[in-house]
């Protein structure tokens, strides 16, 4: 979650400057007139307005289901105390959360609540009561934020430490890359040559994916594609992220018996972080398991299971590299001997390259869009021989 500030122009400026001398009013009858009114008797009495500016900063930009210190801060300009709502968008309005009130220097402070997951935008709303507004003080609204609350990462058995090294990820490229948080990531499944369990431990791969990382991803339904490469040719226009099962014959990503899957993302450059910094901007992602692998077990329990080489490859299309640990998922070869949950090293990786990172924006403030020329990164995954 960000907040995005337009840059001003040179005839903006001059607006802005102008606004300065320029203070709108409204007559108002004399049984309403303050003690801000001017006296001077020969012209109607007017009330000067005072627009107030409401800052709001939060401490976190994605949360666990049950966290409790979230808060938002942030200062009224005007009005010394004064009500303060967080308001959520929900159904086409704004719906109240949470109430505070400022201090007497304008200061406010109010907790977010995380009971459920999922991505809210939200903002704060300063309202003003007929005796604020005799006043001359108008409503203040802050700007929106984005803000996700995801689950824990299910253990099966209970509570489970994450194995291995916290440092040990890497990522795809040398130039620091990743999806925007800020925006939804959809994608598509072809499971017709694949196992039964296909779209199931697809969508649970995905889902394990959105609890890491904290981004956002929407299935859409099936597809009959089947890359060919990493270029996202022929993709629905609505598809960003196609999983696909096929054989050496049928995929030409594919290029060996001992590959079980294949993954990586599509990029382009020409964007930026929060605070200025340029940042590759995966745009497309692409998966190909192989078929002649079906016989893994399907879920996400111990072993070399489905839900695991999907984990794997996903992450991937995250941006992550191999690891070096055989605790971790991202480790190159499926091994037998290891849960199908994440490890300290894969959990680091993909917090790295997730929404505690913020939006991401094309160089004039827009959101990115999709054109230039890609990078393409792919990585294959092999299974213990022992297997």
């Amino acid at each position: 979650m960000s907040v995005r500030f337009s840059r001003l122009n040179g005839i903006c400026a001059v607006a802005v400057a102008a606004a300065m001398f320029c203070v709108p009013v409204r007559a108002v009858s004399p049984s309403d007139v303050p003690m801000a009114i001017s006296a001077d008797s020969s012209s109607a009495p007017v009330l000067v307005q005072r627009r107030a500016r409401l800052t709001a900063s939060w401490s976190h930009d994605v949360a666990q289901v049950g966290q409790r210190d979230v808060r938002v801060r942030g200062r009224l300009s005007e009005g010394g105390v004064r009500r303060v709502v967080l308001k959520v968008r929900r159904g086409g309005r704004w719906v109240a959360r949470a109430r505070t009130r400022t201090g007497p220097r304008g200061r406010y402070r109010v907790a977010v609540p995380t009971s459920a997951s999922g991505a809210f935008t939200y903002r704060i709303f300063a309202p003003v009561g007929p005796r604020q507004r005799r006043a001359g003080l108008t409503r203040a609204v802050s700007t929106r934020t984005r803000f996700r609350v995801i689950e824990a990462q299910p253990a099966a058995g209970g509570t489970r430490t994450a194995l291995g090294d916290p440092d040990d990820f890497s990522y795809l490229t040398t130039t620091y890359a990743r999806w925007n948080p800020c925006s939804k990531i959809t994608f598509r499944v072809n499971a017709k040559h694949g196992p039964a369990s296909a779209l199931e431990d697809a969508l649970g791969a995905a889902k394990r994916i959105e609890q890491a990382t904290g981004l956002d991803f929407e299935y859409l339904g099936p597809t009959a594609l089947i890359p060919q490469d990493n270029a996202a040719k022929g993709y629905p226009p609505d598809t960003q992220i196609v999983i696909a099962w096929a054989s050496r014959e049928q995929s030409a990503m594919i290029t060996s018996d001992g590959m079980a899957g294949i993954g990586g993302p599509l990029g382009w450059g020409g964007t930026v972080e929060e605070d200025g910094d340029e940042v590759l901007t995966w745009r497309r992602g692409t998966v190909v398991l192989n078929s002649a692998f079906n016989w893994l077990a399907p879920g996400f329990g111990t072993g070399t299971t489905l839900g695991k080489l999907l984990m794997h490859e996903i992450g991937h299309v995250v941006g992550l590299g191999h690891a070096e640990g055989r605790t971790q998922v991202m480790y190159a070869t499926l091994l037998r001997d290891y849960p199908s949950a994440w490890g300290a090293g894969d959990l680091a990786g993909l917090r790295s390259l997730g929404a505690s990172r913020g939006c991401i924006y094309e160089r004039d403030g827009s959101s990115p869009a999709y054109r230039g020329t890609g990078v393409a990164v792919v990585s294959p995954l092999v299974v213990d021989a022992a297997q």
